[in-house]
């Protein structure tokens, strides 16, 4: 959410935008870690049982744990013991960027999500494993925060000499899952220069050590050990103490010399500011005995709130000492927006602790509250390009539940149905040999001259891949690009056994990632998904260091798809007859955002404006994804978008689709009207998607590319995944897409001429 002061971050302002992140975790550390990379804006997906997390049923002390490392999170219900639940997990991971677990080190590897399963097929995910104990004797050992705080030696100097006491605070799991983050966000930066990803794993014992690290220095170095709190101990500075008011207790830090000075002046009788056995904090510290009773007498007359504000003025560091609840009611946290009031889906509220950072001045905020079991279910399973009847299918089957469906006994599981065999190669004809025999000696010559060049061909072939394979994905992690980039790169690898490295190269409108593969080695090790923006758009627009025509070689078109035209679930138009009204009654005050200027999206909206006319703001947009978040949150009026960066929103409710921008209705949307059906018979604005590399691509990579990627375009899961993100699966060959690219540079530049479309 955003504050109306402004003081959390905008949606499209956080840091983790379009991060896809799984979580399979349960108590504490593990929910942390997803807390924290959702609070900065990753999509987190949280795996539960059917019957839920357990830490919802939590009572006394543990009540708390749900609530507060719950928000800003998706909530999908699986059985993980169905073959279908385990099916579907492992489909989420192969898209995602992180999965976050804490599970024992064999538990998750009998359902294929160990880290060795799941990186073979998405070589970019960064793993991050929570645990009790890193590397070492006790590995396999089962831990607890409590358990470590005792072996740890926490426990002890937090106790009276004889007792051992835990701190209170789940300290070791908070910061544990928070060194998980530090972690998975450096491999993050690490990915963007090697595209692959790493596993990460944090320790609560190795996170107990940094804390009493200290200690143990102190230790070696005085050979006296760490004091504990609960007995008579020395600080280390003279005036280091909680002090008695006449009203409460006021904990009070003197530590330097010139604070000394300040606080003698202020609060003590005058000859202790000039007094030369109390100058240095050495000296003051030897004298303890005598001058923490006198500093004691002088603060016991004030009241706390006079002394705190004495203290203040004198900028010296204090403390009332409060109760952990005293903290709702603090002037401080609450207008600093630190506390981020939370609805339960018991219809509870509570206030939760923002996470303690500022970006610009800005901290993360909550976009959505703690979901109910299942809550999202429906909508995940719809991104994952499942159709309605299969999802209602596992629903029934107990694979997955949902709050409409919130267990099912497990009976007899539904499998998906097998592909079909496939289709076998059509036989050629038998090679007629001519009768007259003066043709003979010519038709030997082209024939050995065919079969030479085609040898010559295979031989470019041979050997091919020789490393692993990159591929380019010019966008940020989520929205249409990347989910074909990612769905290409995990069939070539499942089918070939290729190593496939998908990594995300977002900038300058989807540019920058053409620009890289343009001076790429054109050995097909580096591909790079093309689309109509940055191919016939974007290099008619502005100047960049590629020429798509000439830089780049066609490999294989994957896929074509009309634009949404979309408003928010709240919005008065239920129509796109209602929109179009509204902004020709009102011209130019209803804002449509879109991914860019230029962009494929920007181009059919301003086609629709000439053609109907009326007249919106354009506000453009880094991507599809930040747009689409403010749409949601009603900063914008309408919006235009691929169906498939849209199509969890629309399947969610959060967004309503007006009309498609293809000619006929979109298998994916059948309920949503074309703008031609709706009386402009002849609008048509439809994207495509493909793969590219760079020149000098030899031809029969080039055609062992094509043939692959148009092999996996007919194989029914990939082709239901296409569908239902309102993709067309549309197989040519390179030649053909080369024509089709031809083409379209040449409308694109009519249609920019005409519009004067220009980038700012």
């Amino acid at each position: 959410m955003t504050a109306p002061d402004g003081r959390f971050l905008a949606n499209d302002s956080l840091p983790l935008r379009g991060i896809k992140v799984v979580e399979l975790s349960h108590m504490i550390m593990g929910p942390v870690t997803g807390m924290i990379l959702a609070d900065l804006g990753a999509e987190v997906i949280k795996i539960e049982p059917i019957e839920g997390d357990n830490t919802r049923r939590l009572k006394g002390s543990g009540i708390g744990y749900f609530p507060v490392f719950s928000r800003n999170k998706q909530s999908l219900a699986v059985d993980l013991k169905s073959p279908d639940g385990q099916a579907l997990v492992r489909d989420l991971a192969g898209r995602a960027d992180m999965l976050v677990e804490n599970f024992r080190d064999d538990s998750l590897a009998q359902y294929g999500l160990d880290y060795a399963a799941l990186s073979s097929v998405n070589p970019g995910l960064i793993y991050i494993s929570l645990k009790g104990f890193l590397s070492g004797p006790y590995q396999s050992r089962t831990a607890l925060d409590e358990v470590v705080q005792m072996m740890g030696g926490m426990a002890q100097i937090n106790g009276d000499g004889q007792t051992p006491r835990r701190v209170a605070p789940s300290a070791n799991d908070i910061l544990g899952g928070t060194f998980g983050v530090v972690g998975a966000l450096a491999a993050l930066n690490d990915r963007q220069r090697t595209g692959r990803g790493r596993h990460i794993r944090s320790g609560l014992f190795e996170t107990n050590l940094l804390l009493v690290a200290q200690f143990i220095a102190q230790y070696q170095l005085t050979g006296t050990p760490a004091i504990p709190v609960g007995r008579t101990r020395k600080p280390p500075w003279g005036v280091y103490d909680i002090f008695e008011t006449a009203d409460g207790r006021i904990f009070v830090a003197v530590v330097s010399d010139a604070q000394w000075r300040s606080f003698a002046r202020v609060f003590l009788p005058p000859e202790f500011a000039d007094d030369e056995r109390l100058r240095t904090a050495v000296q003051r510290e030897a004298a303890r005995d005598w001058v923490v009773p006198q500093v004691a007498a002088a603060l016991k007359h004030w009241k706390s709130a006079e002394l705190c504000a004495a203290l203040e003025a004198a900028g010296l560091s204090y403390g009332p000492i409060r109760e952990p609840h005293d903290l709702l009611d603090d002037p401080h946290l609450r207008e600093g927006e630190a506390l981020i009031d939370t609805r339960l889906p018991s219809g509870e509220q509570i206030a939760a602790a923002a996470l303690p950072i500022e970006f610009d001045g800005r901290k993360a905020g909550k976009r959505s509250d703690p979901a109910p079991v299942g809550g999202d279910t429906r909508a995940v399973l719809a991104g994952l390009g499942l159709t309605p009847e299969r999802i209602e299918a596992l629903l029934a089957s107990g694979a997955v539940g949902s709050p409409r469906n919130p267990k099912i006994a497990a009976g007899g599981l539904s499998r998906p149905p097998a592909p079909p065999p496939p289709t076998p190669p059509t036989p050629r004809p038998a090679i007629r040999m001519p009768l007259v025999s003066w043709r003979l000696p010519m038709l030997l010559r082209s024939l050995l001259a065919l079969f030479l060049m085609s040898a010559a061909v295979l031989s470019q072939a041979q050997g091919f891949p020789s490393q692993p394979i990159k591929m380019i994905i010019p966008s940020t992690p989520g929205g249409g690009t990347d989910f074909i980039g990612r769905l290409i790169t995990s069939k070539l690898a499942e089918i070939n056994g290729w190593t496939m490295l998908p990594v995300n190269r977002p900038g300058a409108g989807t540019a920058l990632g053409l620009a890289e593969a343009a001076k790429g080695n054109p050995s097909g090790h580096e591909l790079v998904i093309a689309q109509t923006d940055n191919v016939s758009l974007i290099p008619l627009l502005m100047k960049v260091s590629y020429d798509p025509i000439k830089d780049l070689v066609p490999v294989a078109l994957v896929a074509t798809t009309p634009m949404v035209l979309i408003v928010p679930t709240a919005s008065p138009y239920k129509t796109l007859g209602d929109a179009i009204a509204a902004a020709k009654a009102a011209p130019g005050t209803i804002t449509y955002g879109t991914s860019g200027t230029g962009g494929s999206v920007h181009i059919a909206i301003e086609r629709l404006q000439v053609a109907a006319g009326f007249k919106m703001q354009h506000v453009p947009y880094k991507g599809s994804t930040p747009a689409l978040a403010d749409l949601v949150g009603g900063h914008l009026g309408f919006a235009g978008s691929s169906i498939s960066s849209a199509a969890s929103l629309l399947a969610a409710g959060k967004i309503r689709a007006l009309a498609v921008t293809s000619p006929k209705r979109n298998p994916a949307l059948p309920d949503v009207p074309s703008v031609a059906e709706l009386g402009y018979k002849d609008f048509s604005v439809v994207s495509y998607y493909g793969v590219m590399a760079p020149a000098g691509l030899p031809a029969a990579v080039q055609a062992r590319l094509n043939a692959d990627i148009n092999k996996i375009l007919q194989r029914p899961e990939a082709r239901t995944a296409l569908l239902a993100q309102g993709l067309e699966p549309s197989p040519l060959t390179s030649d053909e897409f080369g024509a089709l690219i031809r083409a379209d540079i040449q409308k694109s530049r009519e249609v920019i001429s005409s519009a004067g479309i220009k980038v700012e």
